[in-house]
């Protein structure tokens, strides 16, 4: 119990726990105003079109009701009905299938089945949003591994120690102890799971709406295809406690990795397996033959919402078998079987590593390259401390998990009207006098159309004419008058960049600004990208000095000739190197992602084209301005990387440094970005972003 209470009540890991949650809540508080931010934007552009936005948001609440309605009411009932029906069809037809079709019968049959346990469900209406909020978003997911995977290093480190050493040699020191250890890496798990995935989904009820914990998770149109009676919030507590042990199965994994095995070989065989279920849960589709590697995956149930909101039959040599009861019996009978070798392998077995010849493979390959290879640099064990002896590596494996999922749930999309399109294809590029008479005259054309509709829809009304061609007259008045307001605005905007022309004498364009306004302007996706960004730098570089100073080698290392500024300067090369990639990648996602949804449209052109950019007093073409930005942003992710360095140099442990580090860096970013408005100043997630305020 003494052991339960030490690794559980440290202070240390509380607050980290807490920092992580905070963390997330901020980055899922982000994700949640970028939904927001998309219709806002929408509503935005149709306010620019001359659209009454009263009576648009209240026809949308219209449409959203009826289709909400028309699920509930028609679209699940027929699905329910139509799943009986093709499996009582297939009956009849299945009797003359060849036996190599048997699977098909069986599984129509076994499908039928599964979804009459859902006879008299009631489907009612709630806030949709609140949970497919939390369904979709699995940054969340990878977090929750943070704190039991830091735990179990912790774990493993402990037994090289002395002290570790001598507590395995005690009679009741070997079994007992592991088992209150194991049992701290699952409460670790569950507390994790709890924090984290609790606060998105209360974030998400006091925010988006209530989701109604009582109804049936099938009033949500994206779970129809669920097969088992679940509430609302059954399906929350059944996602945490599939969360639960899938994260269980990741740390219990990785403490017999690294208590059993040597180092390089322990990193290289976890790197390699998760990367497996990763790429094999991804790739491979739910309709494939291999399937099963899809389905019975940790990676899987650490997602948990693909079995709740798809139905799958495995095939077991001809017989059906629910995908859901499968990867139960997987996950939980992988937890149970580590759980057991962690027992027997750590807490029973005596203290030893497979695979320790692997540490002359360094010296072998010295020896066998010495020509190219003359001495150890500096440069190379400086890296091997980051990104071997301080867990860099795993490290780097989470944040790309981040940036893959970072990746899929960036979507930046504006719509442009047909008609804008045409705009900004015929006046796009430098504004001259001819483009502005031929805008004058259109509207003057516009005008008069206006004026001769209305007239003929008065006389159509007075006359007493078909309802029918006054309805489509007035449809006409309506695209005239719309034509109308888009000219007006393309007029009033050139004339603003002939009037700043004029004035500063520096050229500005008319061109499509939406791929720029979303790279310039901050906004929910790149706060999401720079809080990713800003994990990586503190865990990365947390114990770039603490690690020296907690076994008491920073004064020899400082004391001798080489040991001082070649040092120092190959730790700076490896964080401006790993930050450099860090950043790169971050900002690479969203302007990958922004040119495939959105395209930059004439990168030539004068930055001062837009007015955001109207303060550069030099004439710089847009694309200059890009990669200036891009420089800035990493500047801004060096010095934060430097101060996490300098915090770390003044820490006695690297414990110690990752809570200064989060509390300076982290704490103030997350409450801004939750909301704490007062604190916007030590944002340095917008510091990272280097963008003007939305």
């Amino acid at each position: 119990m003494y052991e339960l209470r030490r690794l559980l009540c440290d202070p240390k890991r509380i607050l980290l726990l807490l920092m992580i949650a905070l963390c997330n809540l901020a980055l899922f508080a982000g994700y949640c105003r970028t939904r927001g931010q998309e219709d806002e934007r929408w509503r935005q552009q149709m306010a620019a079109w001359g659209t009454d936005l009263d009576e648009y948001d209240a026809k949308r609440a219209a449409e959203k009701q009826a289709a909400t309605e028309k699920y509930l009411n028609e679209t699940y009932p027929q699905y329910l009905e139509y799943v009986q029906s093709q499996s009582g069809t297939q009956s009849v037809l299945g009797k003359l299938a060849a036996k190599k079709d048997d699977f098909v019968q069986r599984n129509l049959e076994k499908t039928a089945k599964d979804y009459a346990k859902l006879e008299g469900i009631k489907v009612r209406a709630g806030c949709d949003d609140t949970v497919n909020a939390v369904k979709d978003y699995d940054v969340t997911d990878y977090l929750l591994l943070i704190a039991p995977l830091l735990l179990v290093l912790s774990l493993a480190a402990d037994t090289e120690t002395a002290v570790g050493a001598l507590t395995r040699t005690t009679k009741r020191g070997r079994l007992p102890l592991c088992g209150w250890q194991a049992l701290a890496v699952v409460i670790m798990s569950a507390l994790s799971v709890l924090l984290l995935y609790g606060t998105n989904i209360a974030y998400a009820c006091a925010v988006l709406g209530d989701p109604v914990m009582t109804r049936a998770v099938q009033s949500v149109p994206e779970f129809q295809l669920c097969s088992l009676r679940l509430t609302v919030g059954g399906y929350f507590l059944a996602a945490a406690l599939l969360k639960t042990l899938a994260v269980t199965v990741f740390a219990l994994f990785l403490w017999l990795m690294q208590a059993r095995i040597h180092p390089l070989a322990a990193w290289s065989v976890s790197a390699a397996v998760i990367a497996v279920c990763f790429l094999t849960h991804k790739l491979i589709l739910p309709t494939a033959k291999l399937s099963h590697f899809k389905f019975l995956n940790v990676f899987a149930a650490l997602e948990a919402d693909v079995f709740f909101t798809q139905y799958s039959n495995l095939n077991w040599f001809g017989f059906p078998s629910n995908f859901r009861t499968d990867m139960l019996i997987t996950v939980g009978g992988l937890c149970v079987i580590l759980t057991v070798l962690c027992l027997v392998l750590i807490g029973y077995c005596r203290p030893g590593k497979l695979g320790s010849k692997m540490e002359l493979l360094g010296d072998r390959l010295a020896q066998k390259f010495a020509r190219l290879t003359r001495r150890r640099t500096l440069f190379g064990f400086e890296g091997w401390k980051i990104l071997i002896a301080q867990r860099g590596f795993l490290v780097l494996l989470i944040a790309g998990l981040l940036g893959f999922s970072l990746w899929q749930q960036t979507h930046l999309y504006v719509w442009v009207s047909q008609e804008s399109k045409q705009i900004y294809d015929q006046y796009a590029g430098e504004v001259t006098e001819e483009k502005r008479t031929d805008v004058a005259n259109r509207l003057e054309t516009l005008a008069n159309q206006i004026e001769q509709q209305q007239a003929r829809i008065d006389k159509l009304m007075e006359r007493g004419g078909d309802p029918q061609a006054i309805a489509n007259a007035q449809y006409r008045l309506q695209k005239l008058q719309s034509d109308f307001n888009l000219y007006s605005a393309l007029q009033d905007a050139l004339q603003k960049l002939a009037d700043y022309t004029a004035r500063t004498g520096l050229p500005a364009w008319f061109i499509q600004q939406n791929s720029y306004q979303l790279l310039f302007r901050e906004n929910a996706s790149i706060r999401r990208g720079c809080m990713i960004l800003l994990l990586f730098l503190i865990f990365m570089f947390r114990s770039l000095h603490a690690y020296d100073n907690q076994y008491d080698t920073e004064m020899l290392l400082r004391a001798t000739k080489r040991g001082r500024g070649h040092r120092r300067t190959a730790a700076w090369l490896w964080v401006m190197l790993l930050t450099a990639l860090a950043a790169a990648a971050i900002h690479g996602i969203y302007l990958v992602r922004l040119q495939q949804d959105v395209g930059f449209s004439m990168p030539e052109a004068p930055a001062q084209s837009m007015e955001l950019l109207q303060w550069i007093p030099v004439s710089v073409s847009l694309k200059t301005v890009i990669t200036v930005q891009l420089v800035l942003q990493y500047c801004a992710a060096l010095l934060i990387a430097g101060g996490t360095v300098q915090i770390s140099r003044f820490s006695r442990t690297p414990e110690t440094a990752l809570l200064i580090a989060m509390a300076v860096f982290l704490l103030p970013s997350a409450l801004a970005e939750s909301g704490v408005t007062q604190l916007h100043f030590l944002d340095f997630v917008h510091w990272l972003s280097i963008t003007a305020s939305s």
